[in-house]
């Protein structure tokens, strides 16, 4: 299946999204304390990474296309 950029953004956005929603009342020992949580957000920031390293060239690319179809 085709990925466009609006996928790979959607990737980092629900990413973002979970770390956000799930360290709103976390206060850094309970953190601390929950390795589930710790992994969890270590996978998080991987996915994130991965998306960004992975696929910026594509996005890159995406963007110039677009960029040019507006100019012309």
């Amino acid at each position: 299946m085709k990925r466009y950029y609006e996928d790979y953004i959607n990737d980092i956005l629900e990413e973002c999204n979970y770390l956000i929603n799930r360290s709103g009342n976390l206060t850094f020992l309970e953190f601390e304390r929950n390795e589930d949580l710790r992994r969890a957000f270590i996978r998080s920031l991987e996915i994130i990474w991965l998306t960004i390293k992975e696929d910026i060239p594509y996005l890159k690319n995406e963007i110039e296309k677009i960029s040019n179809e507006i100019k012309d």
